[in-house]
């Protein structure tokens, strides 16, 4: 999930929060969200289908430090517990379905200036939609679109890296100076493959 927010430099539960959208791991899709009521640390989200109509309603709240069993911040870092964790229930439209939901941060990458590797907020949504095309292409045997779009050809091996290809999301990028990793395959901070395995 991706909370924006006016100031990263805040946990998600000391500001406002403008936009949502989680990420469906298993259609490798990207779910906008609706903010339905944000009270204090209390938030409300909703799901829609593709239609607007409401698929599911997230209720979430950030836990106080309390609740964690910590009474300030120093003592919930000093032992290593997020204050920017979120716990709630997913409820479908139905009311059918409810289902527990734990978050914990782990990345805050600003508007202009990111610290994820120094890419900013921009950058990355390009670079996550240029593997998201490669990893496309790459499953479904699309050498064209490889060759115009990444200078790349399937590799003669391709079913061994088919599996680990398809098991990476490209939301979960792996960076150092180089660039960023997804499975086996190395890209520049443009987006570009770096010495790709042959």
């Amino acid at each position: 999930m991706v909370l924006q927010t006016p100031d990263t430099a805040l946990p998600p539960a000391d500001t406002p929060i403008e936009k949502v959208h989680y990420f469906y791991v298993k259609h490798f899709q990207d779910i906008p969200l609706k903010i339905i009521e944000r009270k204090g640390r209390h938030l409300t989200l909703e799901e829609d289908d593709s239609s607007g109509k409401k698929r599911a309603t997230l209720y979430l709240e950030f836990p106080t430090y309390d609740a964690l069993h910590f009474h300030s911040p120093i003592e919930a870092v000093a032992k290593t517990i997020p204050a920017d964790e979120i716990m709630g229930t997913w409820e479908s439209a139905d009311g059918k379905q409810n289902l527990p939901v734990k978050l914990h941060g782990t990345d805050a990458v600003g508007a202009e200036n990111g610290n994820r590797c120094d890419v900013d907020a921009m950058k990355l949504k390009h670079l996550e939609d240029r593997i998201a095309s490669f990893r496309r292409a790459f499953l479904s045997g699309d050498n064209a679109l490889l060759r115009r779009d990444f200078k790349y050809s399937m590799p003669r091996n391709s079913q061994r890296y088919r599996q680990e290809v398809a098991d990476t999301a490209p939301h979960d990028l792996f960076c150092r100076d180089v660039g960023f990793l997804f499975a086996s395959f190395w890209f520049g901070y443009d987006g570009n493959l770096i010495n790709p395995p042959k």
